[in-house]
């Protein structure tokens, strides 16, 4: 399954929205909780146990759908024969293949293609996609403003402006205004008990970035 614009998955919104930057930490983590969270939205993935005193004992697990999407069933199959790990975990893993998955779901698709990037960017902030189809975009961002003018709450656009709030990309994709309204229409929206597991994971990090600076930290 590639990127369909009648069935749009909050990983290519997410993605197409930023021009698949990376090289700063919001970046990958925007693309891989957005993979987890459309597995989640999908009943593909669940999250069982919670936070408590501070340390987290919530787990993703298996769910009890399967997926037509490769690559929501590839994450499935990890899963599966994988340690244990919280959602954060499933971030950090997510990072070693998905951010390369999206991106080829979005080329196979026709919506965008690769950017040559110089190996001395590589290690800065930079972007590896072009948008060829820029009604993709349009699209994502429409969703968007349809949860900050309230006529949608739909759980797939909750769950892109849960991601990209909670990554600090929202502003960028929108500009202050927008964002304000879309943030704060956010919490009204209904996720599945795994969707909201993985928006609080997201929520502590945000909160540990502003303390200490950085995105990736230890529990």
């Amino acid at each position: 399954m590639t990127y369909d614009l009648a069935q749009p998955t909050i990983r290519g919104d997410v993605a197409l929205l930023n021009q698949g930057r990376r090289g700063m930490d919001e970046d990958s983590l925007a693309v891989c909780s957005a993979v987890l969270l459309d597995a989640a939205l999908a009943g593909v993935v669940e999250v069982t146990g919670k936070r408590v005193l501070g340390i987290d004992r919530r787990r993703v697990v298996a769910g009890p759908a399967g997926a037509a999407d490769p690559l929501i069933a590839d994450l499935r199959r990890r899963v599966e024969i994988a340690s244990p790990g919280s959602p954060g975990d499933w971030f950090e893993r997510i990072g070693v293949f998905g951010e390369d998955a999206v991106a080829e779901e979005l080329v196979a698709a026709g919506v965008a293609r690769r950017v040559e990037v110089p190996w001395w960017r590589r290690w800065l902030r930079h972007r590896s996609l072009e948008v060829t189809d820029p009604s993709a975009v349009a699209a994502a961002l429409a969703r968007l403003k349809a949860v900050g003018d309230g006529r949608s709450l739909s759980p797939h656009a909750i769950g892109l402006g849960f991601v990209l709030r909670e990554t600090d990309l929202l502003g960028d994709m929108l500009g202050r205004r927008d964002a304000r309204h879309v943030s704060k229409r956010l919490d009204d929206g209904v996720l599945p008990p795994a969707g909201r597991a993985i928006v609080a994971t997201l929520r502590e990090w945000r909160r540990r970035a502003d303390s200490i600076g950085t995105y990736y930290a230890d529990d």
